[in-house]
Protein backbone atom coordinates (compact mmCIF):
# COMPACT_ATOMS: atom_id res chain seq x y z
CA UNK A 1 0.00 0.00 0.00
CA UNK A 2 1.19 3.45 -0.89
CA UNK A 3 0.40 7.20 -0.09
CA UNK A 4 -2.40 7.90 -2.67
CA UNK A 5 -2.27 11.87 -1.12
CA UNK A 6 1.42 12.17 -2.29
CA UNK A 7 0.94 10.85 -5.38
CA UNK A 8 -1.58 13.43 -6.03
CA UNK A 9 0.66 15.88 -4.30
CA UNK A 10 3.47 14.91 -7.00
CA UNK A 11 1.46 14.72 -9.80
CA UNK A 12 0.30 18.20 -9.33
CA UNK A 13 4.28 19.67 -9.14
CA UNK A 14 4.97 17.29 -11.99
CA UNK A 15 2.45 18.27 -14.59
CA UNK A 16 4.08 19.86 -17.70
CA UNK A 17 7.14 18.35 -17.51
CA UNK A 18 8.63 16.76 -20.67
CA UNK A 19 8.61 13.09 -20.66
CA UNK A 20 7.58 11.88 -17.10
CA UNK A 21 5.67 8.70 -16.80
CA UNK A 22 3.90 6.99 -13.72
CA UNK A 23 3.82 3.47 -13.50
CA UNK A 24 3.33 1.33 -10.71
CA UNK A 25 6.46 -0.94 -9.11
CA UNK A 26 7.59 -2.26 -6.08
CA UNK A 27 4.11 -1.98 -4.30
CA UNK A 28 4.24 1.81 -5.19
CA UNK A 29 4.08 4.14 -7.72
CA UNK A 30 7.68 5.65 -9.65
CA UNK A 31 7.90 8.21 -12.08
CA UNK A 32 10.33 7.77 -15.03
CA UNK A 33 12.15 11.01 -16.55
CA UNK A 34 13.39 10.13 -19.92
CA UNK A 35 13.22 5.96 -19.70
CA UNK A 36 15.07 6.68 -15.97
CA UNK A 37 13.30 6.22 -12.65
CA UNK A 38 13.33 9.47 -10.83
CA UNK A 39 11.28 9.26 -7.98
CA UNK A 40 8.62 7.14 -6.08
CA UNK A 41 6.66 6.69 -3.46
CA UNK A 42 6.87 3.69 -0.91
CA UNK A 43 4.88 2.74 1.44
CA UNK A 44 4.81 6.59 2.84
CA UNK A 45 7.75 7.45 2.03
CA UNK A 46 9.07 9.80 -1.30
CA UNK A 47 12.22 8.39 -2.58
CA UNK A 48 14.46 10.13 -4.94
CA UNK A 49 17.40 8.93 -7.43
CA UNK A 50 20.25 11.57 -6.34
CA UNK A 51 22.91 9.64 -7.41
CA UNK A 52 25.68 8.27 -5.15
CA UNK A 53 27.51 11.96 -4.23
CA UNK A 54 23.80 13.14 -3.98
CA UNK A 55 22.51 10.78 -1.86
CA UNK A 56 25.25 10.29 0.19
CA UNK A 57 25.59 14.04 1.31
CA UNK A 58 21.10 14.36 1.44
CA UNK A 59 21.78 11.67 4.00
CA UNK A 60 24.04 12.93 6.17
CA UNK A 61 22.76 16.81 6.42
CA UNK A 62 19.02 16.02 5.94
CA UNK A 63 17.23 14.59 9.15
CA UNK A 64 14.30 12.99 7.33
CA UNK A 65 16.72 11.38 4.75
CA UNK A 66 17.71 7.87 5.11
CA UNK A 67 19.58 5.41 2.67
CA UNK A 68 16.67 3.62 0.45
CA UNK A 69 17.30 -0.21 1.49
CA UNK A 70 14.14 -2.99 0.08
CA UNK A 71 16.29 -5.90 1.33
CA UNK A 72 19.32 -5.55 3.19
CA UNK A 73 21.52 -3.34 1.65
CA UNK A 74 20.72 -0.10 0.51
CA UNK A 75 20.20 1.30 -2.65
CA UNK A 76 23.20 3.11 -3.89
CA UNK A 77 22.31 6.82 -5.05
CA UNK A 78 19.02 6.36 -3.50
CA UNK A 79 17.19 7.86 -0.59
CA UNK A 80 14.07 7.70 1.35
CA UNK A 81 12.23 10.60 2.88
CA UNK A 82 9.87 10.27 6.10
CA UNK A 83 6.72 12.21 6.01
CA UNK A 84 7.74 14.62 8.25
CA UNK A 85 10.12 16.00 5.81
CA UNK A 86 7.64 17.61 3.20
CA UNK A 87 4.50 18.00 4.97
CA UNK A 88 4.61 21.33 3.53
CA UNK A 89 4.23 21.64 -0.64
CA UNK A 90 7.66 23.51 -0.79
CA UNK A 91 9.15 20.95 0.50
CA UNK A 92 8.17 18.46 -1.58
CA UNK A 93 9.11 20.46 -4.28
CA UNK A 94 12.41 21.09 -3.28
CA UNK A 95 13.29 16.98 -3.22
CA UNK A 96 11.50 16.26 -6.38
CA UNK A 97 13.53 19.08 -7.78
CA UNK A 98 16.56 17.23 -6.35
CA UNK A 99 15.75 13.90 -8.32
CA UNK A 100 14.69 15.69 -11.32
CA UNK A 101 17.72 17.79 -11.80
CA UNK A 102 19.63 14.43 -11.43
CA UNK A 103 17.82 12.03 -13.44
CA UNK A 104 17.79 14.69 -15.64
CA UNK A 105 21.73 14.37 -16.06
CA UNK A 106 21.37 11.15 -17.41
CA UNK A 107 21.54 9.67 -20.91
CA UNK A 108 17.99 9.11 -22.05
CA UNK A 109 16.60 5.52 -22.37
CA UNK A 110 13.13 6.26 -24.19
CA UNK A 111 13.22 5.33 -28.05
CA UNK A 112 12.12 8.94 -28.93
CA UNK A 113 15.56 10.42 -27.79
CA UNK A 114 18.12 8.44 -29.71
CA UNK A 115 19.59 8.59 -32.90
CA UNK A 116 17.74 6.66 -35.65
Amino acid sequence: MYDKDLVSRINAQLTGLFDIEETRMFGGVAYMLNGNMCLAVWAHYLVLRLGHDGAAQLASQDPYATPFDLTGKPLRGWVKVAPDGFTEDAQLHRYIDMAVLFTGSLPSKTAKSRPA
